[in-house]
């Protein structure tokens, strides 16, 4: 059984913690450095303060290979918060203060929407700063500013540092894909790879085949879908270097292989075909384009569907892809998904010869003449015939 917390209220300074429980709070920014070099300072700061100020160590250690300016939503965090609320320790100890996280505002969130309402104070062993204690703030306060200042201000020097590679070498910098190196000699540009090179070329030639996605390439390659992803979209691959700029558009190079690129144009084309053919939804949003079934299609759990197949709230697009659990497993996976709420929802939409009437209006009032191509007026033609119990001397005497 958990034991009960003693802590009736925040302590109001170091003068006050001493026996109180505690949890470790152990941050680097990536796994390499773990692997690497190891967190081994951090919980050296922190047992010395444990034995200072005579504190009671539970045994919890939150550990986290993450960016200190996205870790507040981390697994990690989310854990710690909840055992917090659960009553499992008193202090939490960082063992320096740009160790805790990077992002100020967050860190304020943290502490008064999440630990101090749980009775919980964080402390920066480093500095001996307590977040409870009201002399200290302005000093926690200094102290995540700087964090993230100093963040900020790096990753503009690694910006400029990729964007000047970019410039005298013709290398978009970062790591090097799957097929490429980068030359163990400064500057350490990017060349081919002729040991993996043929594994990234067959999944192009894999991919271009039409009959194929990249969840199933994964399955077959044990690489993962997104990365599969990206190297499909990887302009590297076809002998382009292509970065983007804070201040300009993206810029795109001839790599120093593009004369002879390991994909060539004809297999980068169609693999770019099959991509186009597969997307949907995404992009910037056409306001001049009318969505046909926006706002009459509903999932069954009651959230609206878009006519790309998504989920309009925007807080659940990523989570549901398809249609919720009311359909059940087997139905999400069928290839028909849609088919069945779709059809059961459209089938009943009535238009008559005074609704055509009134689109047709409205669509006279407009500034820029209505074109309808061919395939467009084959589709309406074919919801309307099929979808609808408009009479038919209505549909031809408007032209559908």
């Amino acid at each position: 059984m958990r034991e009960l917390r003693t802590l009736k209220r925040l302590p109001r300074s170091l003068d006050d913690i001493g026996g109180l429980r505690v949890a470790r709070w152990i941050r680097e920014s990536t796994a390499g450095q773990y692997d690497r070099y190891g967190p081994a300072s951090q919980p050296e700061q922190q047992d010395r303060f444990i034995e200072r100020h005579g504190l009671r160590d539970t045994g919890l250690v939150f550990q986290v290979a993450h960016s200190g300016t996205t870790v507040w939503r981390s697994a990690t965090m989310a854990e710690m918060l909840a055992e917090a609320r659960a009553g499992a320790f008193d202090l939490l100890l960082a063992g320096y203060s740009d160790r805790w996280q990077r992002n100020l505002r967050r860190t304020l969130e943290l502490l008064e929407d999440g630990l101090h309402p749980a009775g919980v104070a964080l402390v920066m062993c480093d500095r001996r700063i307590l977040s409870s204690d009201p002399q200290d703030w302005d000093e926690l306060i200094s102290e995540a500013a700087g964090a993230e200042k100093y963040s900020r201000r790096l990753s503009e020097r690694i910006t400029d540092g990729y964007a000047a590679k970019f410039d005298r070498h013709d290398d978009p910098g970062g790591h090097a894909g799957l097929g490429f190196r980068r030359l163990p000699d400064p500057p350490h540009t990017l060349e081919v790879d002729p040991v993996t090179i043929g594994t990234a070329v067959a999944l192009f030639e894999r991919y271009a085949l039409g009959n194929i996605s990249a969840r199933q390439l994964a399955a077959e390659t044990g690489l993962e879908a997104t990365r599969i992803r990206m190297i499909l979209m990887n302009p590297l691959y076809n002998g382009w270097i292509r970065r983007h700029r804070r201040t300009e558009r993206e810029t795109r190079k001839p790599a120093p292989w593009r004369s002879n690129p390991p994909v060539s144009d004809e297999l980068w084309a169609r693999v770019e075909e099959i991509r186009r053919g597969k997307t949907r939804g995404g992009g910037p949003k056409r306001h001049d384009r009318v969505d046909l079934l926006g706002g009459l299609l509903e999932c069954v759990c009651g959230r609206r569907i878009r006519n790309d197949g998504t989920f309009g709230d925007g807080r659940h697009r990523k989570l549901h892809s398809s249609p919720c659990d009311a359909w059940g497993r087997k139905a999400r996976l069928a290839d028909t998904i849609w088919e069945e709420p779709v059809l059961a929802q459209v089938a009943g939409i009535a238009v008559d010869d005074a609704t055509i009437a009134s689109v047709v209006v409205v669509l006279g009032s407009t500034k820029r003449p209505v074109e309808m191509d061919r395939q467009f007026r084959q589709r309406i033609e074919r919801a309307v015939g099929t979808k609808t119990r408009a009479p038919a001397a209505g549909r031809e005497r408007y032209g559908l």
